[in-house]
């Protein structure tokens, strides 16, 4: 499973007040489950 998505943060630094950052999620399933 994997998700990609926008996040918007508050950087007063910035012209308009805000950043906007892409993550990255991903979740690997198995007998032995784990996050990478």
């Amino acid at each position: 499973i994997f998700e990609v998505g926008d996040v918007v943060l508050l950087n007063g630094e910035s012209d308009v007040g805000a950043v906007n950052r892409r993550h990255l999620a991903a979740l690997y399933c198995n007998a032995n489950s784990g996050f990478e």
